[in-house]
C-alpha cells in the first residue's frame, strides 16, 4: 500500500517512483524474452552490439504482448494503481508495451524541442484521469533512452483542459503555455544541448503559474516502476550511451464516475 507522502508525491509532481515494484529476477526474464523477440523477428542480438541500427518499420509487438509475454505486471501494479486511481480502472488488453531506444553513440544527447505530449487530452472532474506505469527491463542510467517528463506539468495541462470546456489538443495547449511563459518558448524553439541551459531545465527548474517544473528523465534499475499521470507533458530521448534502453509502458485509464440519474 502506497503512504500519505508517496500519494502526496505523486499529487505533486505527476511522478512516483517504485524500486523494485517488480521483482528484479522477473523483471530479467521479460527483458530475455524481449530479446528474443527481437533476435528471431529482426536480427537484434543482445550479444552483438553491431545488430542494434533502429528498426525501421513495423516491430511487431503487440503479437509478443498477445502471447502474454507482460501480463505477469498485472500482480505487481495492480495495487498501486488501485491506490491511487481506486477501485474502477480499466487494466490493459495485454500488459507491457516495449519501449526500445538503441544507443547511437554519435548523436549529441539533448532535451528534444520537438514531440512533446500528453497521453491524456480530455479533462476529467478528477486530477487524475489514469496513469501510465514505466517498467525498466534492464538498467537505464542518465542519457540511456529514458523517457523525459515534465514533473507538474498535469497541473497546468488539466487546467487549460478545463478551461476549454473539456479537450485541448496537446499541439494549442503547447501554443497557449509557450506564448504564455519563456520558459516553454525556449524550450521548444530548439533542442536543449548546452550545461548550462540543460541545468536550467534538469536541475533549476522554474516556477510557472504557481506550479514549480522541471524536466525529469526517467532512469532505474530491473524491476523499478515510475507511474506517470497522463496529463504530464513527456517526450522520447536520446540514448548515447553503450546499452539499449528497454522499459515497459501500461496506459491505465480511470473510469469516470457515472453521471447521477
Amino acid at each position: 500500500m502506497l503512504t500519505d507522502e508517496q500519494t502526496a508525491r505523486f499529487e505533486s509532481d505527476g511522478l512516483l517512483p517504485l524500486p523494485q515494484a517488480v521483482p528484479a529476477t522477473t523483471a530479467l526474464a521479460m527483458r530475455d524474452r524481449l530479446w528474443a523477440f527481437l533476435s528471431i523477428m529482426h536480427g537484434r542480438r543482445h550479444d552483438d552490439p553491431t545488430t542494434w541500427s533502429a528498426i525501421e518499420g513495423r516491430v511487431g509487438f503487440k503479437t509478443l504482448m498477445r502471447a502474454g509475454a507482460f501480463d505477469g505486471l498485472s500482480e505487481h501494479l495492480s495495487e498501486p494503481v488501485t491506490d491511487l486511481l481506486g477501485t474502477a480502472w480499466k487494466p490493459p488488453a495485454h500488459w507491457g508495451h516495449p519501449l526500445v531506444t538503441f544507443p547511437n553513440l554519435q548523436a549529441q544527447w539533448a532535451i528534444p524541442a520537438r514531440n512533446w505530449h500528453v497521453d491524456s487530452t480530455q479533462w476529467s472532474t478528477g486530477p487524475i484521469p489514469g496513469v501510465v506505469a514505466f517498467t525498466f527491463l534492464n538498467e537505464v542510467r542518465p542519457r540511456g533512452g529514458g523517457t523525459l517528463v515534465m514533473a507538474g506539468s498535469h497541473h497546468l495541462t488539466w487546467e487549460l483542459c478545463r478551461q476549454a470546456g473539456g479537450f485541448m489538443k496537446t499541439s494549442t495547449m503547447k501554443a497557449v503555455l509557450a506564448e504564455r511563459h519563456s520558459w516553454f518558448a525556449d524550450l521548444w524553439r530548439e533542442p536543449v544541448t548546452g550545461e548550462q541551459q540543460l541545468r536550467r531545465y534538469l536541475d533549476e527548474g522554474d516556477v510557472v503559474e504557481g506550479t514549480h517544473l522541471r524536466v525529469v528523465e526517467l532512469c532505474g534499475r530491473p524491476g523499478d516502476v515510475v507511474l506517470m499521470n497522463q496529463d504530464m507533458l513527456h517526450v522520447a530521448a536520446p540514448n548515447t550511451l553503450d546499452t539499449p534502453r528497454m522499459m515497459l509502458s501500461d496506459f491505465i485509464t480511470r473510469i469516470p464516475d457515472e453521471e447521477p440519474g
